[in-house]
């Protein structure tokens, strides 16, 4: 950031909303893909453990994603 000479304008509004996903595609239709390590990496990211990581996951002492996951 210090090197750049930009100002913050807008920041909290729900219009800046910008959810990831998550998707596996379908392992018949695109055979050699790796389905199961992509499962694996879905489990994980919506797992606790990975929601934490996420949760704490920050550069300049800033948080850049928030976990939204639903977990039972």
């Amino acid at each position: 950031r210090s090197k750049l000479s930009l100002k913050l304008l807008f920041e909290g509004d729900p219009e800046l909303h910008n959810p990831y996903s998550i998707i596996a595609v379908n392992p018949s239709r695109y055979p050699g893909i790796n389905y199961m390590g992509a499962m694996s990496l879905i489990a994980w990211l919506t797992s606790v453990d990975g929601q934490n990581q996420i949760r704490k996951f920050k550069l300049d002492g800033q948080s850049l994603f928030f976990p939204i996951a639903i977990l039972d």
